[in-house]
């Protein structure tokens, strides 16, 4: 499809296609459109040759798109995104992301707020040692996205939901989990509350949904861990969630993480930013790259130190 400055022009590419579809009352929304998030003002589903596609203005593109190569490169499961530019119902051009939907028709799927929410109503007892309140409300500021979005409680609430079927392997689940916390430790990510994961469920079993929504990599040097360890360390820094997690793991965790952390070197790093570059077909401005390399150097700098304080040598490739 045709590309302006790096974003496939989706205006260009429904303007070729006889409109079908009669389900809203707008007088403007383009061909192809299916429907408008509930999420948020200009996401929209779109359909693109058949298949069902997210898209989302956003301030940081090539985070977005560097975050799936960086995913990929270390062998973790996530949702490929694009650059893209969309009218909305004003006729203003936005500029932002696309990213194929992974969902099936024929399953069910449960964010991480749902499943902490069911979790955190049905442990009353639990809910009080931990000091909360017996009523919560689904926000960014509720105990579902804050104190619940942690590695211990999910691996809780995973098991009660799943407690009476044999057949679902929550140390599979909880792998998946724990990469994506590596993944965020990695990428220093500043967002990845609990509406930022996924459960699938259907007839071929239950798994973890594929990374998504990982425009906040590299979003600074001053910032917290996206994913916590246990409870109350939501507002841990990178640094001390990152020596937390490496001082309860098991031996699998730890080489997990030094192992990832060995092969996501700078010279890795730079040839990323390259592909990314060959793919959109356009230069990232250079001091956006001068950013991210700033920071990654930042972020690799710590992990270093915290390695060494613990003396975890890493092995080398």
């Amino acid at each position: 499809m045709k590309r302006n400055n790096g974003y496939i022009d989706l205006n260009d590419y429904f303007g070729k296609i006889k409109h079908k579809n009669k389900w809203h009352n707008y007088d403007f929304l383009l061909n192809g459109i299916i429907e408008p998030s509930m999420y948020m003002d200009s996401h929209y589903w779109v359909k693109i040759s058949g298949k069902k596609y997210y898209f989302k203005p956003t301030n940081y593109p090539y985070h977005e798109i560097l975050g799936y190569f960086i995913a990929k490169y270390l062998g973790f499961n996530a949702s490929f995104y694009d650059l893209a530019e969309l009218k909305n119902i004003d006729h203003k051009v936005v500029k932002g992301v696309i990213s194929e939907s992974y969902r099936k028709k024929n399953a069910k799927y449960i964010n991480g707020t749902e499943l902490l929410g069911e979790y955190y109503k049905e442990q009353p007892e639990m809910v009080k040692d931990m000091g909360l309140t017996d009523s919560w409300v689904d926000c960014y500021e509720g105990p579902n996205f804050l104190d619940m979005n942690n590695l211990e409680i999910i691996w809780q609430a995973l098991e009660y939901r799943y407690r009476n079927q044999k057949n679902v392997n929550i140390k599979v689940m909880m792998d998946d989990i724990i990469e994506k916390y590596i993944f965020s430790i990695l990428t220093r990510t500043n967002d990845f509350g609990a509406q930022n994961w996924e459960i699938e469920e259907s007839n071929d079993g239950v798994k973890i949904c594929p990374l998504f929504d990982n425009e906040s990599i590299y979003f600074g040097s001053d910032v917290t861990a996206a994913l916590s360890v246990g409870f109350q360390d939501n507002d841990q820094s990178i640094r001390e969630s990152l020596k937390k997690f490496l001082t309860i793991s098991s031996q699998e965790y730890i080489d997990l993480f030094i192992k990832k952390y060995e092969f996501l070197k700078l010279e890795d790093f730079l040839i990323l930013i390259k592909k990314v570059e060959e793919h959109l077909q356009v230069i990232i401005p250079r001091e956006i790259k001068d950013e991210l390399v700033n920071i990654f150097m930042y972020n690799r700098k710590e992990i270093a130190e915290v390695l060494e304080e613990l003396n975890l040598k890493p092995k080398g490739r």
